[in-house]
């Protein structure tokens, strides 16, 4: 009875591990997609501001997104940055305002995020100094460069691509 009672026992210990391990393989998994997709993404950001048809494929990357704060502050960018190929003075600065009030709206629940200070930070570099929206370039710098030293959980990847980021504007010495 006692070999029964091993034997079940470690029957139930290693499917329980199985279990566990193909968890956190689909873990690993998600992990390596979310990366693979926040990378995407920024990779597409920076490049939304130059073509009309580099700005259309951006906008279909955001509109894939699951709803979310993320997916609410980068169509806010996009909102602010589809001003740009706008004709019409007019609306060119009604779309800005737009975005912004909306990205402003995110940072009152999400000011931790340091997606949305990227993104913020981000937007105000690429902002006209007439549209007066360069107000927390060195907040959100200081905010990016603080998660980047003391984050466990922050890919390498996309560290590399934050300090890239940031050396690119000429933020941080290389």
């Amino acid at each position: 009875m006692k070999f029964l009672k091993l034997t079940f026992v470690l029957l139930l210990l290693f499917s329980n591990f199985k279990v566990y391990a193909q968890t956190l393989d689909l873990y690993t998994i998600n992990q390596a997609q979310a990366l693979e997709k926040s990378l995407e993404i920024k990779y597409s950001y920076r490049k939304a501001k130059n073509t009309e048809v580099d700005f259309e494929k951006f906008k279909s990357i955001i509109s894939g997104l699951e709803n979310s704060n993320l997916k609410e502050a980068y169509m806010a960018a996009q909102t602010m940055l589809s001003s740009k190929f706008k004709k019409n003075p007019f609306s060119k600065i009604s779309n800005f305002k737009k975005g912004r009030e909306k990205l402003e709206e995110l940072f009152l629940d999400y000011s931790n995020s340091l997606e949305l200070r990227y993104i913020r930070l981000a937007v105000q570099l690429n902002t006209p100094a007439l549209l007066s929206y360069r107000d927390n370039i060195e907040e959100d710098k200081n905010f990016i460069l603080n998660e980047i030293k003391t984050s466990k959980i922050l890919a390498a990847d996309i560290k590399t691509y934050l300090l890239d980021f940031l050396r690119r504007y000429e933020l941080i010495n290389s």
